[in-house]
C-alpha cells in the first residue's frame, strides 16, 4: 500500500450561499471579456464568508442589471458615468441586499448566482464588511 504526502495548508475552501436573501458585501469585482461586450463578475459574501456572484455586461440591452448592481452598491445609476475596473474596485466593502437562487449548468451541475440584488437598508449599512482588504470604501460618482 502506498503512502502519500499532501498538504493542505494553502487550500481555500470556499462556500456557496443557499438560495435566500442576504445582507452581503462586495468581496471582489473581476472584469473579464464577453461574447457581445466586457463583462463584470460581482463576488459578495455574507457574514460568514459563504459567496455567490452576479455576472453583468456593458451590452445595452444588458445595462438595467449593471444599474440594478450600482444602485444596490449606493452608487447615483442614472446618468451617464465613465466606468473601469480600478474604479469599480473601490466599490469593495459596501453592502447590498441580494436574492440567491441556483441555476443548473450545461454540465449539469447547480450552482449559486445572484438573482437581484438592491440597497441595504440604513441600519444594516452601518455593520461591518467580514473582512478589511484595504480597498478604499469612498466612491464618488464623479470618479467613476
Amino acid at each position: 500500500m502506498s503512502e502519500y504526502n499532501v498538504d493542505f495548508s494553502n487550500i481555500n475552501s470556499v462556500r456557496y450561499l443557499q438560495p435566500g436573501i442576504y445582507h452581503a458585501w462586495l468581496a471582489k469585482v473581476e472584469e473579464r471579456e464577453g461574447r457581445q461586450a466586457p463583462l463584470f463578475s460581482w463576488t459578495f459574501v455574507d457574514g460568514a464568508g459563504a459567496q455567490s456572484t452576479i455576472t453583468t455586461s456593458l451590452a445595452d440591452n444588458a445595462l438595467w442589471k449593471l444599474q440594478e448592481v450600482l444602485i444596490a452598491l449606493g452608487v447615483d445609476a442614472t446618468g451617464k458615468l465613465r466606468l473601469s475596473q480600478a474604479k469599480l474596485s473601490k466599490l469593495v466593502g459596501r453592502s447590498a441586499m441580494i436574492e440567491v437562487t441556483t441555476e443548473e449548468g450545461e454540465n449539469g451541475r447547480t450552482y449559486s448566482k445572484i438573482a437581484r440584488c438592491w440597497k441595504a437598508d440604513a441600519a444594516k449599512e452601518q455593520a461591518p464588511p467580514p473582512s478589511d482588504d484595504g480597498y478604499d470604501a469612498d466612491f464618488d460618482n464623479d470618479l467613476i
